[in-house]
């Protein structure tokens, strides 16, 4: 009855205990008693406490005891390295997300004051240390380029868990979400609670701790606001010198990205992210898609249940990821061979080489960073004037100091009179400063720039003068183009044909939030348009909706920067930077692509000749943990069978770049012995894999051909060797 319980909760996390106590009961037509629940969790609290410490003892004996050793090897593709194996732009590729469904009442199992460890946790006094990494005095340049980059702050909500705490979270729940971190095979790495609080940067920054801890330099995370994290990160005094000498990197997700504005999405999607590949890094999207099926079971359940349940479904989890991990690596693979062809016709039909394509999406670059600054010869000119204009103003008024004289009353109040003097003197000496500094402040200017001093009638002064008349709607006029410019790019970018449903849904929630900036943009403008003489044209709101077109605006043809004029804003051209990014990433998806099955493949053998020796050593020392190791690898080797048979296709795939070979881990002591599939072995007579295999076979589509039953019968000839020694 145990192994169904646990079997139920492995595979249906939202049967809950209670559930499963009255289907007992009414399977043994009874009525149901509240105890009976009670009871029922007490010995399932045993039950896996026994297979807990039973897995413990095997995994010490497996050299797998510790939590840093079981997450080094949680991905193969991911975690094995090989000598002499191809670098690639990043070593590894993350994702990381917290999920606010998980939260649990903090009165609800008060009385159980037992804590539950487990080997993806993070614990809370190590997530407490980086509490106080964020907030604080920033000065100078940090100041600034944190300002850079608020935008993206003020329109995510968790970017600003810092500064607004949830209060309803603080007293009434403990734990209020999850944050995950996951590789790019969606493998959990990581998890830690959120207590009594929103998404803070505390928890993403113990989690980007472990991770470069465990797996070293190169990791490129993505996360929904890794445009803002990655200064957080910088910033840190704990983690910021760790992560920038193992050159750790964050970008944001595929997904969130396209709420992001278009200046962040240039520097930080992952599309325009050199080797990122094809990976959307939105794996944890998924996760909590399934995890939030335990949401309701747990809200009332004590810290010790509830992470004993998250921690089942974590390992459920990995397995079932580890089962699909073949026929995943295999659906990358055509997909990035797919996008290669697609886009290297698109690219073939265009006249544009890779150097002007290159050069499109510099120019937006540069165009976009643009609107951080004012015009370099605007400004100066606009400074300058204003310098010789508060020369003019102290002059007249030392002049007016030098010419004041008393009134009648005070000259005839020798009180008066000397009070009168001794103000005007203070009042003419502190102009006189004012104006001396004033004077050697244009005097250096006019040396470093070889000028002649502007006069009040001279052109350069009219031309300054009516610049800095017109600063304030050249302004406005600047802060609508752009943002009218991202409103169109991102209409255009919800009408592509390979947008999904849901990327849909989000671009159009963030039209409609930019449509509300746009308003107010254009209400400035027209404000502005009218206080100039003689008055610029008025803009309506219809003109921008009606809009299908850069070209057809007219604001964007007064505008100081003559953004009509470059050909990164043809529609064709944007395209052909759209493709060429895309082209550049299939190709290092393919790259990555092929070590990593090179790593699976190799990491397959490896397991088999560990598990061979393994096993041999038990049955020397009359181990009691035979039954489990043995148990353990008969459901390997009906696994591994099926990932050989999906590595075999992917190496028959038309396009398929990669190696045939088998990797050599350095540490290994079996190279040697290591064998491709194709070696003759003797037949297998293990009816459990058999039956796995046929079964695949007969609803997958899967042919049992000779390399796979030789692979196998290799596995089942280790497993009598080790029977009858």
């Amino acid at each position: 009855m145990l192994n169904v319980v646990e079997a139920m909760q492995q595979r249906c996390p939202s049967a809950s205990i209670q559930g499963m106590a009255k289907a007992f009961c009414d399977l043994r037509n009874v009525p149901f008693k509240p105890y009976f629940r009670t009871q029922l969790s007490a010995v399932l609290d045993v039950y896996y406490m026994i297979r807990r410490e039973a897995q413990q003892r095997l995994d010490k004996a497996l050299g797998q005891d510790s939590a840093e050793l079981k997450l080094k090897k949680c991905c193969p593709p991911c975690t094995k390295r090989l000598p002499n194996e191809p670098s690639l732009g990043y070593s590894m590729l993350v994702t990381a997300d917290g999920g606010d469904s998980y939260k649990r009442c903090s009165l609800a199992g008060a009385m159980d004051k037992r804590t539950y460890k487990s080997d993806y946790y993070i614990s809370r006094s190590e997530v407490d240390e980086f509490e106080d990494e964020v907030g604080g005095s920033k000065k100078g340049k940090q100041k600034t380029k944190e300002g850079e980059v608020s935008e993206c702050e003020k329109r995510w909500k968790n970017a600003n868990a810092d500064k607004r705490p949830d209060k309803k979270a603080k007293s009434y729940f403990e734990e209020t979400g999850l944050f995950v971190s996951l590789c790019r095979h969606s493998f959990v790495l990581t998890v830690c609670d959120m207590v009594r609080s929103g998404e803070k940067a505390k928890y993403v920054l113990a989690t980007i701790s472990r991770l470069i801890s465990a797996f070293g330099a190169g990791i490129l995370m993505g996360y929904d606001i890794g445009c803002t994290t990655k200064g957080t990160v910088a910033r840190s005094p704990l983690l910021g010198p760790k992560a920038a000498a193992l050159q750790f990197d964050m970008c944001v997700g595929s997904f969130h990205g396209a709420a992001h504005r278009r200046t962040c999405q240039l520097e930080n999607h992952p599309q325009n992210r050199p080797g990122a590949g094809l990976s959307d890094l939105e794996n944890a999207e998924t996760f909590f898609s399934y995890a939030n099926r335990i949401a309701a079971s747990t809200r009332l359940a004590s810290c010790y249940h509830r992470q004993q349940r998250i921690d089942m479904l974590i390992k459920t989890w990995n397995s079932d990821m580890y089962e699909a991990l073949g026929s995943l690596l295999r659906r990358k693979y055509i997909a990035a061979l797919k996008t290669i062809s697609s886009t290297t016709d698109f690219l073939s039909k265009s006249s544009n080489t890779v150097q002007q394509i290159e050069g499109f999406f510099k120019d937006e670059v540069d165009y976009m960073g643009s609107f951080k600054r004012d015009l370099p010869s605007y400004t100066f000119k606009i400074s300058y004037v204003g310098l010789l204009e508060q020369l003019e103003i102290k002059k007249d008024e030392f002049d007016a100091c030098l010419n004041a004289s008393p009134s009648a009353a005070e000259s005839s109040n020798l009180h008066r009179l000397a009070l009168f003097k001794s103000c005007l003197e203070a009042k003419r000496q502190a102009i006189l400063e004012q104006l001396t500094t004033l004077q050697k402040a244009i005097q250096k200017i006019e040396e470093e720039h070889g000028l002649k001093r502007w006069t009040r009638g001279s052109t350069e002064w009219k031309e300054a003068h009516a610049l800095r008349d017109n600063q304030h709607f050249h302004s406005c006029v600047d802060t609508l183009e752009h943002l009218v410019v991202q409103r169109l790019l991102e209409l255009s970018r919800s009408g592509l044909a390979n947008t999904g449903y849901k990327l849909r849904q989000q671009i159009a929630r963030s039209i409609t939030s930019r449509s509300g900036a746009v308003k107010t943009a254009l209400a400035r403008y027209n404000a502005a348009a009218a206080e100039l003489t003689p008055p610029a044209s008025e803009i309506t709101w219809k003109e921008i909706t009606d809009t299908s077109a850069l070209a057809k605006l007219e604001l964007l043809r007064i505008s100081r920067r003559n953004v009509l004029d470059r050909p990164w804003m043809k529609p064709q051209n944007r395209r052909c930077v759209e493709q060429s990014h895309r082209l550049q990433r299939a190709h290092e998806e393919i790259e990555r692509l092929n070590l990593e099955l090179l790593r699976f493949h190799t990491s397959i053998i490896d397991e088999e000749l560990e598990l061979s020796a393994k096993l041999c050593e038990l049955r020397t020392t009359g181990s009691p943990l035979i039954a489990l190791l043995q148990r353990y690898i008969n459901r390997r080797v009906a696994i591994n069978s099926l990932l050989l048979h999906e590595l075999r296709l992917t190496r028959d795939l038309p396009g398929y770049t990669g190696s045939k070979a088998i990797g050599i881990r350095p540490e290994t002591c079996f190279d040697r012995e290591i064998g491709t599939p194709g070696e003759e072995s003797p037949q297998s007579d293990n009816h459990e894999a058999h039956v796995t295999l046929a079964s695949a076979d007969h609803h997958g589509g899967l042919d049992i051909d000779d390399d796979i039953a030789d692979q196998f019968d290799r596995w089942q000839d280790m497993l009598d060797r080790a029977e009858a020694s």
